[in-house]
């Protein structure tokens, strides 16, 4: 009997133990994914930054007949609907692709008008903004330590942002003007991204991604295309500037295509800590591509920024852990 009862509990062990080890490639696998999409994010960004002879609907046009190119086939090859049977559904997908698609355009135009880590820095007070909203509209918890990162957030855009009203002017209005206006642009790129996030959730798995991302790209592009006949936009750039906006495109479709696969592997929270490292990234290749070196405000703020898009991560994946 003893021998019987040995034979039944050494497989069961050996199960476990395989489980574990499959749990462990998943989640090595899903890291992996993050870290290459917040890389390729980050070259995106470079692209967008060298395309000096394009605008940033010009840009977006390109990317998101991209993401089309991409999801189209695979909606295609799956047979998924364009259209849910849930009406709720439907209006949900439309809201998120023009919120996305706005917010996307707002994001392209933040990175072109200020140094590229200040400007991504800002894009990652959505952290902050999910939160806020979740709060507001989903009525989860706010706690006080909610509160203190928020003053700390505010306080690292006030940073980058530099008011001459609170700094005092140094005779660049011009300069300062644009920078305002980056900064404005970021921080409704931050705002959109929040609410796509917070209508994904709504959503939930049912809706799969690639419809998700079908309704992004067919809404901007009609959005772009409407902006750009009513703004009578028809200059063309330079065959570097095209290239240039080639690589933005090729490089932000694998981004999201990576993301897409991390998510599969790894838990949301995770993902977004490794994805929080963008800022990382960004200040970096500022540096070794444009020369720039970050002022000792834009450091701090987006010190302020980044720990608390950290710890409010955090947070969430001891909330979902427990």
């Amino acid at each position: 009997m003893v021998e019987v009862v040995e034979g039944k509990s050494k497989p069961k062990k050996e199960n476990a133990k395989q489980r574990n080890h499959s749990l462990n490639c998943k989640s090595i696998e899903g890291f992996t994914y993050a870290v290459i999409s917040t890389f390729t994010g980050s070259i995106s960004s470079v692209f967008i930054k060298l395309a000096t002879g394009a605008r940033a609907d010009q840009i977006q046009l390109v990317r998101l007949y991209a993401v089309y190119l991409v999801v189209l086939p695979y909606m295609t090859r799956k047979g998924t609907s364009v259209v849910p049977a849930n009406k709720v559904t439907t209006l949900l997908l439309l809201v998120r692709g023009v919120i996305g698609s706005v917010a996307t355009m707002a994001y392209t135009a933040s990175v072109k008008l200020m140094p590229l880590g200040d400007a991504i820095a800002i894009l990652y007070t959505y952290v902050l903004f999910v939160g806020i909203l979740a709060w507001i509209f989903l009525k989860e918890t706010c706690t006080v330590v909610d509160g203190i990162l928020s003053i700390s957030t505010i306080a690292g855009v006030v940073l980058i942002a530099r008011p001459p009203f609170i700094f005092g002017s140094d005779g660049a209005d011009e300069t300062y003007h644009e920078r305002g206006m980056g900064v404005a642009m970021a921080l409704t790129a931050s705002m959109g991204f929040s609410i796509s996030y917070l209508v994904i959730r709504k959503m939930g798995p049912a809706v799969h991604c690639s419809l998700s991302l079908f309704y992004l790209a067919w809404c901007g592009l009609l959005i772009i295309i409407v902006y750009m006949v009513a703004t009578s936009s028809s200059n063309i750039p330079c065959l570097v500037d095209v290239l240039y906006v080639l690589g933005s495109a090729g490089t932000g479709v694998l981004s999201m295509l990576f993301v897409t696969l991390a998510l599969q592997k790894e838990r949301a929270g995770p993902v977004t800590l490794v994805n929080t490292t963008e800022v990382l990234f960004s200040f970096a290749f500022q540096f070794f591509f444009f020369g720039q070196s970050a002022s000792l405000y834009s450091i701090v703020g987006a010190v302020l920024i980044f720990v608390s898009a950290l710890v409010l991560t955090v947070r969430n994946i001891r909330k979902d852990t427990d």
